[in-house]
């Protein structure tokens, strides 16, 4: 009898331990101030940035998403990692990623996968996102398909995010190669954004 609860209780740590460090996984950041504001570095949750940056929630509330790109977006059948690198202090970031993030959600897609990594003003962070994903600009949106990259979207949409989005997974899907131009630099007193 004493054998059968030490298997269960081994049976036990080993699973809460095991979630413990998935949790650990899916978020791990760390809560910086820049300028007197709270800033998220490292790999965010939506529910991350929510609790910590009331005005992204106040965005996210707010946007009330494209009914036609919803309805685009819950047709995709085939599974596309979003990764998003964004500046919790920089202006683009706040006004393009909560309606993106909205416009996902309203599609409630499982194809649709997004991890959001927060960079400070340099673009450093603990996992290194910026350098690994080569993001020089907040916010830079990378799609892969069967682990390659087939396009971004870098700090100004052509049209919006969600329908430049859906204008790739188009083009990836059809063969074509996804031409996109790069923004023009936005030069401010502290160097480019």
């Amino acid at each position: 009898m004493k054998n059968i609860l030490f298997f269960f209780l081994l049976v036990y740590l080993f699973v809460t331990n095991g979630n413990a460090q998935q949790d650990s996984v899916q978020s791990a950041y760390q809560v910086q101030e820049y300028k007197g504001k709270t800033i998220l570095v490292g790999r965010v949750s939506e529910e991350d940035i929510w609790r910590h940056i009331p005005g992204w929630r106040t965005r996210y509330v707010s946007t009330l998403p494209d009914t036609e790109v919803v309805e685009q977006l819950k047709k995709i059948d085939r599974p596309y990692k979003i990764v998003c690198v964004l500046g919790i202090w920089c202006p683009d970031s706040e006004d393009r990623v909560p309606p993106f993030l909205k416009a996902l959600d309203a599609a409630q897609n499982p194809n649709l996968e997004v991890e959001l990594y927060g960079v400070d003003r340099r673009k450093n962070d603990p996992h290194h996102s910026a350098e690994k994903y080569r993001a020089e600009r907040v916010p830079t949106f990378i799609i892969f398909s069967g682990g390659k990259e087939i396009g971004r979207m870098i700090e100004r949409p052509q049209k919006s995010f969600p329908e430049d989005f859906l204008e790739l997974v188009k083009a990836a899907e059809s063969g074509t190669p996804a031409v996109r131009e790069q923004p023009k630099q936005k030069e401010n007193k502290q160097g480019t954004f």
